[in-house]
Parts: structure tokens; C-alpha cells; sequence
């Protein structure tokens, strides 16, 4: 019995000693996880569709980046026929690929194989975009409207404006609702097609390469303005919150996690800068470049590590403090579609010197080529390239036969 009571009480003693040396103030062996400054992560978006490629440059802040790596070897593994396609290619549930051309928007399978097509009668020039419920928007142009397809391509709903609806790409917002910019004009649909609010300015511009992006909250809204480079909308109370410069924008803001803006404007009047501001529109910082800026369709994308790459004859690359990592001339060549990058921050990118002399360029986060990529089946590139989660490369093609694919 006595030594029970010793064994009992020797027990005690362990029990308290180990609960007081495993106290909540001591460290831990584990290394304390400090965040990389600029570090980027996806901003979760529960609207949009949970794919690959749901919309136009990959999310609501237009950022151009890939959760998936994109290929290595730099070899075109099929061509799919997509005549005289005017937009950008999305990526739907089960690897499906949507995709417009001759007025048609259509989805193939991953093996480029047609699932379906719908004939829309006019020339599409915003990229389509597939909500999370796999309902796909895209504006008809001359037809002044917006369709809702289902994922098997029949038409849900048609809303006509009073004006053509000519933009790049459709936008959505954490509310469900789908925001456009037409003819000087914001309009927001819900997603039965009921007009919820509009707001109108002649600060807007509605032209064709107009886009829309989004704060990581959903709770602001920035597009290119008439005569002001850029405006930024509340959308709780509807209204303009601030407008900055006096330069056009013919490409969409991009925005980081933190909510900082960047933009990329025309440089007709002689000034050369990109700019990184503030929420409140104010300016962060400015970086003068050397480019000639009077193309659409060249937005910035940003890596995970926070680097701004943007360019038109020379790539440049930036940290998140505005500082110049690197530049790559690329010569007679210019970039003839907006840069995207991936999972382990390589960068994609279309150049030409003319119709007839096409290139695919890879690089890494250093600007060393990866592999470049002649293209002389084509006449043009598109707007934007689309990475799948094969790890592929989609280009689109502007005006020419077929949209590729690479691996």
C-alpha cells in the first residue's frame, strides 16, 4: 500500500513538472512565420467560378496570374479552329475550354474536341466569364446586349442597353452582380438580368478596350476614365469615390492585395510612368520608363512575390516598392499581348513585328528566356493567354484561323 501511494504521488509530480514546462509563453521549435514583404496571394472571390481561368486576365484584380505552372518545354501540342476570334480564351469546371469566334461562343473539351456552340449574330469583343453556379457572360457588341449562357450553351437571359456593348471583359463582384462600363455609363445586372443600379458620368469611358477591376473587399471598383486616366467607384454608395490624372488609359488597372493600384497610362503627352497608388488614389510611387504606350490591352501583371512586369518594347520588371529589377529589350519586337505569369512566377508573353512574324516568349522571375516560340500558322495574337490546370498555354489569335495550345 505505502508503495502505491509513492508511485501515485511520484506520478504527481512528473504530470505538474511536464504541464509547467510545456507553459503558453514558451517558445516554440517551430520558426515563427514572418510575411515576405509584398508577398501576394489569391484573393478569394466566391462569385467566380473556383477553375483555373474563370475570366478575363485570371480575377477581378486583373493581376494576370496563375495558380498552376505553365509549360516548360515550349511546343505547340494542338490547334484548335477558332476563326476570327476577338477575345480572350476562360477556362470552366472540368477543364472545359470557352472560347468566341464568327459571333459563335462555344467550349471544347481539353482535347480541343467542340462540346458546343452558340451563335450570337455579332462580333464579340469582351472575353467570356463563368460565375461560380457555371453560368457564362458575355456582351454581343453591335446587338448592344449581355448574354447568360449555360455551361451547355443555351441562352438563360438577354438585357439590352441603349448603347453597343463594346469591351473587354464582363466584371462580377462579390455580390453576384455583373458590372459594366457602356457608353459613359455604369450598369449593374443581378444574375436573373434585372438592372439593380447604374451610374452615370461623362467621366466614364465606354469605349471598347474599357475594364473593369476590383479591391480584394469587393467594396470598390476602378475603370478607365474619358478624360481622366482612372475612376474609382464605391460600390456601397454608389458613387464616385476619387479620379486620377489627365492621361488616357487604353488598359485596366491592376490591383495587389493591399489594395494598391497600378496603371499603365497613354504616353501621347510625353509623360512615361507607370503608377502604383494608394486606395485613396493618391500616389505611392511612379516609375518613369521608356516605352511608347498607345496600344490596348497591355495591362501589368504581378507575380507572387509581389514583382510588377509590364512592358510594350521593353519588359520591365519592378519589386513592390517600385524599384527596377531588371529591363529585356526585345528589339524590332513589341508586346502584342498582355503579360501573364504562374505558379513559380514565369512569365508569358506574345510579341510580333508584323502580322506575319509572331513569337511566344517565356522568361523567369530573373528575365532569363525560358524558350521562345516562333508562330507561322497565324496572322495575329489575341488579347491574352490562358493557363489550364494541364499546365498549358492557350493563345488566343486576333483575325487569323485557329487558337493554340502549348505545352
Amino acid at each position: 500500500m505505502k508503495l502505491k501511494k509513492l508511485l501515485i504521488l511520484f506520478f504527481l509530480i512528473i504530470s505538474t513538472l511536464y504541464l509547467f514546462s510545456c507553459g503558453p509563453n514558451e517558445p516554440s521549435d517551430s520558426p515563427e512565420l514572418v510575411p515576405i514583404p509584398g508577398y501576394q496571394h489569391d484573393i478569394p472571390w466566391p462569385s467566380l467560378a473556383n477553375t483555373a481561368w474563370p475570366m478575363y486576365r485570371h480575377d477581378p484584380q486583373l493581376t494576370g496570374r496563375s495558380p498552376y505552372a505553365g509549360p516548360v518545354a515550349g511546343v505547340i501540342t494542338k490547334t484548335v479552329p477558332a476563326p476570327y476570334m476577338t477575345s480572350s480564351i476562360i477556362i470552366g469546371y472540368n477543364s472545359t475550354i470557352i472560347y468566341t469566334y464568327l459571333g459563335n461562343l462555344a467550349a471544347c473539351n481539353f482535347n480541343g474536341i467542340e462540346l458546343w456552340k452558340l451563335n450570337l449574330t455579332s462580333e464579340i469583343s469582351s472575353t467570356p466569364l463563368i460565375n461560380s453556379d457555371s453560368t457564362i457572360y458575355v456582351t454581343t457588341g453591335s446587338l448592344n446586349s449581355l448574354v447568360a449562357v449555360s455551361i451547355t450553351g443555351e441562352l438563360k437571359w438577354e438585357y439590352k442597353f441603349e448603347t453597343e456593348a463594346w469591351s473587354f471583359s464582363v466584371a462580377i463582384g462579390k455580390d453576384k452582380n455583373i458590372y459594366l462600363v457602356l457608353g459613359g455609363k455604369m450598369v449593374v445586372l443581378n444574375t436573373l438580368g434585372e438592372l439593380i443600379w447604374e451610374l452615370d458620368d461623362n467621366q466614364f469611358n465606354g469605349s471598347y478596350y474599357s475594364g473593369i477591376s476590383f479591391s480584394p473587399d469587393g467594396n470598390q471598383l476602378y475603370c478607365q476614365g474619358n478624360d481622366v486616366s482612372l475612376i474609382a467607384v464605391n460600390i456601397k454608395s454608389r458613387s464616385i469615390a476619387w479620379s486620377f490624372g489627365d492621361q488616357k488609359l487604353e488598359s485596366g488597372a491592376v490591383i495587389d492585395n493591399d489594395g494598391n493600384v497600378y496603371i499603365l497610362p497613354n504616353t501621347i503627352r510625353g509623360d512615361k510612368f507607370l503608377y502604383c497608388l494608394y486606395p485613396d488614389g493618391n500616389i505611392k510611387w511612379k516609375f518613369e520608363h521608356e516605352l511608347v504606350i498607345r496600344a490596348n490591352n497591355i495591362e501589368p501583371a504581378i507575380d507572387y512575390k509581389g514583382n510588377i512586369i509590364f512592358g510594350r518594347e521593353i519588359i520591365y520588371s519592378l519589386n513592390y516598392r517600385g524599384e527596377l529589377n531588371w529591363k529585356y529589350d526585345l528589339g524590332d519586337n513589341k508586346l502584342k499581348s498582355s503579360i501573364i505569369v504562374d505558379s513559380n512566377n514565369d512569365i508569358y508573353l506574345g510579341t510580333s513585328i508584323d502580322y506575319n512574324r509572331l513569337k511566344i516568349i517565356s522568361m523567369n522571375i530573373d528575365g532569363q528566356i525560358n524558350w521562345e516560340l516562333p508562330i507561322t500558322t497565324e496572322t495575329a495574337l489575341g488579347l491574352t493567354f490562358t493557363i489550364n490546370s494541364n499546365n498549358e498555354l492557350l493563345v488566343p489569335t486576333y483575325d487569323s484561323n485557329n487558337f493554340i495550345i502549348i505545352n
